[in-house]
């Protein structure tokens, strides 16, 4: 229902399970989330138990230096720390903690998860005489397999780019145009809805474009971007639709259909 509901919008069409709704669709109670805090409590502990401070133990979760920590690394990170925490909670915190809706916990995301006021004091008055909390070579977090990424990052082969082009070149490579049907050409629209015979003051047609009667090459496809309403009956709109081209080829385009999904 929500997917259907949301074609009919002019606006982008991003995931569900990559903006905030994802916690309405993917949580079945309140339950769920006082499990995910007491999660997140036990971690918290666990992280000053090993006498770091918040800043600290998020540079050590991000061995890529991404200054984002993502669902691998998570789940490495608190298995490092002692606790057997399995994909389906990891993946559960970030999205409920992923400000970003990313797939990643920024600093700020990991604070909100893992950290509350007073902690570094804490940290100080228990290991105020252990040395080790200031060791010049932190131990290094091993990376484990067992935990996919909620978000893929895209690779040139993701983008359909078999030669190696990079998702700028591909963007660059395309050209969007907005492109009129015609009102003069009823052809190019089809009527789904007209008032005749509702007692409506006046009479209006509702048009559905129609860019598939249209003869294109391979290269270049029409985008429907919504229906269009004209007064009267039986006489179509100046309608348009979206074009987008490869510039690349004249006959055909083994990109459009991925740049297109």
């Amino acid at each position: 229902w929500f997917v259907s509901t949301r074609q009919c919008r002019r606006r982008a069409q991003k995931p569900w399970d990559a903006s905030p709704l994802s916690m309405v669709f993917s949580q079945e109670d309140s339950f769920s989330l006082i499990e995910l805090r007491a999660l997140c409590h036990r971690i918290r502990r666990l992280i000053m138990q090993r006498g770091l401070f918040i800043f600290d133990a998020f540079s050590r979760f991000n061995v890529s230096a991404s200054n984002a920590v993502t669902s691998s690394q998570l789940y490495s990170g608190v298995r490092w720390l002692g606790l057997a925490i399995t994909e389906q909670q990891v993946h559960s915190v970030i999205r409920y903690y992923d400000a970003g809706n990313d797939g990643a916990l920024k600093l700020e995301d990991f604070k909100r998860a893992f950290h509350r006021p007073g902690d570094e004091a804490a940290v100080l008055s228990e290991f105020s005489g252990d040395p080790s909390i200031n060791e010049a070579s932190p131990e290094s977090i091993p990376q484990l397999p067992g935990c996919a990424e909620l978000h893929q990052p895209e690779t040139p082969d993701d983008a359909g780019a078999a030669g190696g082009l990079t998702s700028q070149d591909v963007a660059n490579r395309f050209q969007v145009t907005v492109t009129s049907l015609g009102g003069a050409l009823s052809s190019g629209c089809a009527e789904v809805y007209n008032s005749k015979g509702s007692g409506a003051q006046k009479l209006l047609t509702v048009w559905k474009p129609e860019p598939s009667l249209f003869t294109l090459s391979s290269a270049s496809k029409h985008l429907v971007v919504g229906h269009y309403a004209s007064v009267g009956v039986g006489k179509a709109p100046d309608a348009r639709t979206v074009t987008i081209t490869d510039t690349s080829s004249v006959f055909s385009s083994s990109l459009l259909d991925s740049v297109l999904d």
